[in-house]
């Protein structure tokens, strides 16, 4: 564990890691904005194609390269680095709600968002 907390408190002193957060921090809005507007769209599952489809133009519009959606609805982007070094991945997973009810409005509130709760439908 302190090999891990070794690492944290290295990449927490950096500058471009420390600027890099800033950054992500004043963009916060933007960020919840977005996520609600992911989290209305309908994704029950086996069922994330819509949202896949979302996610796909976002990427692409932000330049990212090779951008492709696969038969299961995963979606895919590559972002060129400026250096050599290895590969990095981001997964998000498309699945919030568990049925074709969707939600229909995210409320803000103060320090936190609220996101009406589907409760998952068994089948008989």
């Amino acid at each position: 564990m302190a090999q891990y907390e070794q690492v944290y408190h290295v990449l927490m002193n950096n500058n471009d890691v420390k600027q890099m957060l800033s950054s992500i921090n004043a963009d916060d809005k933007n960020t919840l904005d977005e996520q609600i507007t992911i989290a209305q769209i309908p994704a029950p599952p086996f069922s994330e194609h819509e949202r896949a489809d979302y996610i796909k133009k976002c990427l692409e519009e932000l330049g990212l390269l090779d951008v492709r959606k696969d038969e299961e609805g995963n979606v895919y982007g590559r972002r060129k680095g400026a250096g050599n070094g290895p590969h990095c991945s981001f997964q998000r997973i498309l699945i919030v709600s568990f049925q074709k009810i969707q939600i229909q409005q995210c409320q803000k509130k103060t320090a936190f968002t609220m996101v009406p709760v589907l409760p998952m439908m068994q089948e008989a």
